[in-house]
């Protein structure tokens, strides 16, 4: 009961903008670490003790309490708190300077091209005294223009 009355007054300070007293939180916590307390009261004051380490510039101490109340309640309403502490705690890369790459050329397909061109028909030669492998039902079919895909109607 006394987990849930502080961890309730330290929420309520903190949505009236009143500072929380973080030495009291601490207490708390201490006192009450070997009670029997349900999860979700002792998430609820983690969350609280986080959320005022976080003001208070103590971003790794939060974020281990962050971390214990979403272990005791995974509803706590922490994960973002979580995150944002991981990313501002994660030790920044150096700036490398970019390069600019020049694209690659894509590689040769089965018939020697890089892609972007259609393969050539493959024609057969007609057989001695006969006619073409390929040859289909229009003679002039080799003769006549590809048909317009782009027709407007």
């Amino acid at each position: 009961m006394l987990v849930e009355e502080v961890a309730l007054a330290a929420l309520r300070l903190r949505d009236a903008g009143e500072p929380v007293d973080l030495a009291l939180l601490q207490q708390t916590l201490s006192l009450t670490a070997e009670a029997d307390v349900p999860d979700m009261v002792r998430a609820r004051l983690h969350k609280v003790t986080g959320m005022t380490l976080r003001d208070a510039g103590q971003p790794a101490e939060a974020l281990a309490q962050f971390q214990r109340a979403m272990q005791l309640d995974r509803n706590a309403g922490v994960r973002k708190a979580i995150e944002q502490l991981e990313r501002a705690l994660k030790p920044k890369a150096e700036a490398v300077p970019r390069t600019r790459k020049t694209a690659a050329r894509p590689a040769k397909n089965a018939h020697g091209h890089h892609g972007w061109r259609k393969p050539p028909v493959n024609r057969t030669l007609p057989e001695p005294g006969g006619t073409p492998v390929n040859a289909g039902s229009d003679p002039d079919s080799d003769r006549r223009p590809p048909p317009n895909l782009m027709r407007l109607s």
